[in-house]
């Protein structure tokens, strides 16, 4: 299984309710996405991020399918929108 891992910080006044929606879709809109995860930070500490998403594929092809579909791109521009940094992680469990 590959695991996805993406972290987002919010500009300031921003909130991530549109992504949230569009990435809890992903599973119905990219075939290879086995599983979502996503929620927001609770704890609020000075090093948290935001808003975190994770997806979970097969193997390294699924997660160059996803990357290379337009709901991918969908996504990653409305996250463009709305963070001041964010950070990706990919790895095999």
């Amino acid at each position: 299984m590959l695991r996805h891992v993406v972290m987002i910080k919010l500009k300031e006044g921003f909130s991530a309710d549109c992504c949230h929606e569009l990435i809890g879709q992903l599973a119905l809109r990219v075939e290879s996405v086995r599983s979502v995860t996503c929620g927001f930070d609770i704890v609020k500490s000075a090093s948290s991020f935001d808003y975190c998403f994770v997806v979970e594929f097969a193997d390294l092809n699924g997660l160059q399918e996803y990357e290379s579909s337009d709901y991918h791109q969908l996504i990653r521009g409305e996250i463009r929108k709305i963070r001041s940094v964010s950070h990706a992680v990919d790895f095999y469990e």
